[in-house]
């Protein structure tokens, strides 16, 4: 049996009952000094280490007691965290003394928990101990302590002769109830006065037993209201939301007391039998895709009666990226020494993307890292990662609502490589988005392009087109991680017009304002193949900046101002001529003007 009075049921720590509310305080120790002086017995078999745990620390196998004198009331609570490096057995084994009369617990009388039995049954076993002959009252879930384990626990009794116990894992918010039975103590509490604990150990247990967080206090009534913890978007049809105590059934599964906005219709609310403190929520229509819905939760109780204070809560339904809604938008690969390589990714998509998962690879070298947390981006957003985010805040001061995330990067050339955007669908990778870098995508009038960054000029033009890349500009300290490009062009325009120019006077200076010549293209099927030269006004070549270039049906080709020597050309008036053949016999010819210019200081 699991114990001796009642089968268990599962409950949060803070009461079903009753509720540590202290009016006073018998022992509350957390062992944040070095201070042992309020404690008895074996204190020289005993630490306070690093963590600031009490910890057993003998030179051989042994036994060693640790008490504090105190006094008990007529309904108590006793809390603590315990840990055991060890699998308690009938050698090793710990008894915690909640309350005895004598310190010779041969001839006393009182009350301990006992850890510690051959097999793998080990449980927590709560004893009577009458004149040194001992009791069980209650035994706790068989097998809950039978390896090594870090606990905080939690033992009540009230004025009904309640006795319950609650466990549940140091790092972990709900506890679960060991028993709960109704016995009638033999012994008066009164007459109790030591606390402490027994340890048992051979040789290689010396040091492996932990407290911590001792309160000993006396039991007051719950006064408390439920808390929410966690609400859990499960699927887009189920929401779970969890509590930090058992809930009155009757209110936690009133539909009415959650709201959506917009408004979504609800089955059903279930309440978890064997966890009082979950709920879960389920809807007749799916919460929508890249929308932001508001939950209101309102009118909830625990099981004597405390109402939750209404709580609000944003709900996004989050989506793994597929194929079109990730794009790479920015990259620096040569940074400065002692920075970091950084990769900016952006959202074109409507929905809200959690990147967990997202692969970032560099296929030159075949090295790649995962991003292994929730990490949401939403509609629009633009995100920089980077093993340094601290490192690009102070070397390019970007704007307050950059989103900068520290995460592995592949080794990345200072010269070419490549970044590619990858998600695994179980069986096989996919790849969202690649670029194919190159210094000499830098704008030619950068000689040194150390600690500046690649930015995409145009998220509808094709990514691997060096075309799209242009380096960021002085005015954003040449970089602009987590926020809209310098050299972001918004959009190619939607004309009629086979060859048209964003603007027609641009000034190559590197100040984030028309720093190159955008030339669109609007052609009526794929396949041509462009030859674009630029002529100042005297018909003499420039440089020429397509040479038998494969077009897609539109997009845009770019200038940067320099003629064929990487030299900035003169201010003046320049002629672009382009001829576009395609193997159908169709011919493009035609010219567009253009001025070169300077800003003047």
């Amino acid at each position: 049996m699991w114990y001796i009075y009642r089968m268990h049921r599962f409950y949060l720590l803070y009461i079903i009952f009753m509720m540590v509310c202290p009016l006073f305080s018998q022992i509350q120790q957390d062992f944040n000094d070095s201070d042992l002086s309020v404690w008895s017995g074996d204190i020289d078999k005993f630490i306070i280490n690093e963590d600031f745990r009490l910890q057993l620390f003998d030179d051989d196998a042994g036994t060693a007691l640790i008490y504090t004198e105190t006094s008990y009331q007529d309904s108590m609570l006793w809390a603590m965290d315990i840990a055991l490096d060890f699998a308690p057995s009938g050698s090793n084994r710990l008894e915690i003394w909640l309350g005895l009369n004598d310190i010779d617990i041969s001839n006393g009388s009182g009350y301990i928990i006992e850890l510690g039995e051959t097999g793998a049954n080990d449980a927590f076993r709560l004893l009577e101990i009458i004149d040194g002959n001992s009791s069980i009252i209650a035994e706790g879930i068989m097998g809950n302590v039978s390896s090594d384990f870090d606990y905080s626990i939690q033992l009540s009794f009230d004025s009904q002769n309640t006795w319950t116990l609650r466990s549940k894992p140091a790092t972990d918010i709900a506890f679960i109830q060991e028993f709960e039975i109704e016995y009638e103590p033999l012994i008066d509490f009164n007459t109790l006065r030591f606390f402490g604990f027994t340890c048992t150990y051979t040789s290689t247990r010396i040091d492996q037993f932990f407290f911590d967080n001792i309160n000993v206090n006396e039991l007051q009534a719950d006064e408390t209201a439920p808390q929410i913890t966690d609400v859990e978007i499960i699927t887009a049809s189920q929401i779970e939301i969890t509590f930090d105590e058992a809930l009155n059934s009757n209110s936690a599964t009133s539909a009415a007391n959650y709201i959506f906005d917009p408004f979504i219709s609800i089955a059903s609310v279930e309440l978890d039998e064997n966890l009082p403190f979950i709920i879960t929520i389920f809807l007749n229509d799916p919460l929508p895709s890249g929308q932001l819905t508001e939950l209101n939760i309102q009118n909830i109780t625990d099981i004597v009666g405390n109402i939750i204070q209404p709580s609000n809560f944003e709900l996004r339904l989050t989506e793994q990226p597929t194929i079109g809604d990730l794009l790479l938008n920015e990259i620096l690969f040569d940074p400065f020494i002692n920075g970091e390589d950084f990769v900016e990714i952006v959202n074109v998509s409507e929905k809200f993307l959690n990147l967990r998962g997202l692969i970032i690879e560099n296929n030159t070298n075949g090295q790649s890292s995962l991003i292994e947390e929730d990490l949401i981006l939403l509609p629009s957003e633009i995100i920089a990662l980077s093993e340094d985010i601290t490192f690009l805040a102070s070397t390019y001061n970007p704007i307050d609502e950059a989103l900068l995330y520290e995460q592995d990067l592949p080794a990345f050339n200072n010269d070419d490589g490549n970044v590619t955007l990858m998600t695994n669908d179980g069986s096989n990778d996919v790849v969202l988005d690649t670029y194919d870098y190159d210094e000499d995508d830098h704008l030619s009038l950068i000689s040194d392009t150390e600690g500046i960054s690649l930015e995409r000029i145009s998220l509808s033009a094709v990514t691997n087109d060096s075309n799209n890349w242009s380096s960021a500009s002085e005015s954003t300290n040449f970089a602009t991680p987590g926020y809209q490009n310098s050299a972001e062009l918004s959009s190619i325009p939607n004309t009629d017009d086979i060859v048209s120019l964003a603007d027609k006077v641009f000034s190559p200076n590197s100040d984030g304002n028309k720093d190159v010549l955008i030339i669109n293209y609007n052609l009526e099927k794929p396949g041509f193949v462009a030859n674009v030269t630029i002529h100042d006004d005297r018909g003499r070549s420039e440089v020429s900046i397509a040479d038998n270039q494969l077009l897609s049906t539109n997009g845009f080709l770019r200038w940067d101002g320099t003629n064929e020597d990487g030299v900035l050309s003169p201010v003046g008036i320049y002629i672009i001529v382009y001829e576009f053949f395609h193997s159908d016999g169709d011919v493009i010819k035609g010219k567009e003007v253009c001025v070169l210019g300077q800003r003047l200081d």
